[in-house]
């Protein structure tokens, strides 16, 4: 014959009061828990005739306010962990936005009105900023990054440096000194240079090479050469001198060359 068995445990049933009793531990504790959450939390809403504000606090932590009046919005959030500060002022003619963070000293800012947009960035007192209005647009910054292809058309004046790091392609005229007086050049390496002014060029070099037809000078003109001038490249040398010039003049006649010293003759070769 077969005889099944059970064990009972020594589990106690509990009674009614038991029951209430943990009941009211776990209501004790939940209530513990809510009160928590209102000493990490805190709300307020305040309501006049010329004033609406409302305030979310998560204490010791950040605040979120939005106050409202009949000329103007105002939104703000301020995180007191990171002492940063964002805002939102609101106007019938002007709308301004800004974050802070006063730890840093640094702040950002865009002020809008009906006729201009201000953006400006600010830490330590250094300040970029960009203005704008119907008729212009400024920038200021110590450094100004332009990445792409940039077109600009018009002009572009300023008293400023430009430094061009591979080519630059001119379409029609370099003009140097635009109506102000005074000597301007072109430098090479800072050794060799072109030079001039109102009324004269000058080219200075430790060698000239010119690789092309040359005319120096024009009619009543002067060209001056300083230091050595060697023609020992040259295919033919055209009009070297007038012989009634001023200076050193050569002429040929009657199988004779002929030097002159200011228009007046002071020998002759016989050619060969």
């Amino acid at each position: 014959m077969h005889i099944s068995s059970v064990t009972f445990g020594n589990t106690l049933i509990k009674s009614s009061i038991d029951l209430l009793v943990e009941q009211q531990d776990q209501i004790h504790e939940t209530n513990e828990n809510v009160d928590e959450a209102k000493q990490e939390y805190r709300s307020k809403f305040d309501q006049t005739d010329s004033r609406i504000t409302l305030e979310v606090d998560q204490l010791d932590k950040s605040i979120a306010a939005i106050d409202i009046k009949a000329d103007n919005i105002n939104l703000s959030v301020n995180n007191r962990i990171t002492n940063e500060v964002a805002a939102i002022d609101i106007r019938a003619n002007q709308i301004a936005l800004s974050v802070s963070n006063l730890e840093y000293n640094s702040s950002a800012s865009i002020n809008i009105l009906q006729n201009s947009i201000s953006l400006k960035v600010d830490a330590n007192n250094l300040i970029s900023s960009i203005n704008m209005s119907p008729e212009s647009i400024s920038i200021s910054a110590s450094k100004i990054n332009l990445n792409g292809a940039v077109m600009a058309n018009g002009s572009i004046t300023g008293s400023s440096t430009i430094n061009v790091g591979t080519d630059l392609y001119v379409g029609n005229n370099v003009y140097l000194a635009n109506g102000s007086g005074g000597t301007k050049s072109i430098q090479f390496g800072g050794i060799s240079r072109i030079t001039g002014d109102w009324s004269n060029i000058g080219i200075s070099a430790s060698n000239v090479k010119i690789d092309s037809n040359v005319t120096l000078g024009a009619s009543g003109s002067t060209v001056a050469f300083n230091g050595n001038v060697n023609f020992q490249y040259a295919d033919s040398i055209i009009g070297v001198a007038r012989a009634n010039s001023s200076g050193i003049g050569i002429s040929t006649s009657g199988g004779n060359l002929y030097v002159q010293v200011n228009g007046s003759t002071i020998g002759s070769v016989k050619l060969t």
